[in-house]
C-alpha cells in the first residue's frame, strides 16, 4: 500500500490516514449505500460501530 495519498479505496473500503496523529480510519460507507440501494432500504437507520482502544493488530 505504498503511494496510495491520504486516502484510497481498496477492496470497496475507503482508507483515512492521518499520520501525524498515527490513525487509520476503514469506511464501507459506498459499498453499504450500494447495497442499502439494491434492496430498496435507502432511508434504513444506519449507525457506526468503533473498534475498541488499545487493541494491537499484528502483520
Amino acid at each position: 500500500m505504498k503511494g496510495l495519498g491520504e486516502d484510497a479505496y481498496i477492496l470497496s473500503i475507503k482508507i483515512y490516514r492521518d499520520r501525524s496523529r498515527h490513525l487509520i480510519a476503514l469506511s464501507q460507507s459506498t459499498y453499504i449505500d450500494k447495497v442499502l440501494k439494491r434492496f430498496k432500504r435507502e432511508n434504513t437507520k444506519k449507525g457506526f460501530l468503533p473498534m475498541s482502544h488499545g487493541i494491537t493488530l499484528n502483520r
